[in-house]
């Protein structure tokens, strides 16, 4: 009786007369399927299962199917992030974190242009590249000079990554020490401004 040996697709992959009651055998190499976006295959088994001939009879290749798994590149300017992500698992983006800037999201391009991207959904294939998009905080100063007074207007805002310089006060028969983070003075003169603060003027009497 005439066998027929059939990948997934239906192609012929082995055919001949085999005599009854003996058992069909397929000489040639392990079936293959060819991966796709989706998912790698690997051979699984005959379908129906082999038995002895009878008469003519088809068997087909069946697979096992794995999701693939795509790179995923996280550019947030101070370097690269790569992970992955499994096809058929929807995948929420991280939020990053940069001292001085508020994250505005993901983009799918360096120009930032589009919408946002928040997450990679379970139907999405290929690698995928993001970019951070930060705005620099702006910051709002106080200032509390202790009785002291200022020639010009002080700033009263500051934006991280900017020059800005702090103003000097003058109070009669003081001398300014600088501008401190605390009412109590302690520490260092602040240097850099990374929150809303108020800054509090310190004084030394000066001696005639």
């Amino acid at each position: 009786y005439m066998v027929t040996f059939e990948n997934a697709d239906g192609t012929v992959l082995q055919s001949g007369d085999v005599e009854k009651d003996t058992m069909p055998v397929y000489a040639g190499a392990t079936p293959t399927k060819e991966q796709d976006d989706r998912y790698t295959y690997v051979f699984d088994k005959w379908v129906p299962e082999l038995t002895s001939v009878t008469g003519p009879a088809t068997y087909k290749a069946t697979y096992t199917s794995t999701s693939r798994v795509y790179q995923v590149t996280l550019n947030v300017n101070d370097g690269e992030n790569v992970t992955d992500y499994t096809y058929g698992t929807a995948v929420t983006l991280p939020v990053p974190t940069k001292n001085g800037y508020k994250f505005e999201g993901w983009y799918d391009n360096a120009e930032f242009t589009g919408v946002t991207v928040t997450e990679i959904s379970a139907a999405a294939t290929g690698d995928k590249t993001y970019y951070a998009k930060w705005v620099a905080e702006q910051y709002t100063i106080t200032f509390n000079t202790d009785g002291g007074a200022f020639v010009e207007t002080p700033i009263s805002s500051y934006i991280y990554g900017t020059t800005a310089t702090l103003p000097v006060p003058t109070k009669n028969g003081y001398k300014f020490e600088g501008w401190y983070d605390n009412p109590e003075l302690t520490g260092n003169p602040v240097k850099v401004i990374e929150s809303d603060c108020t800054l509090y003027a310190k004084w030394s009497k000066q001696t005639v």
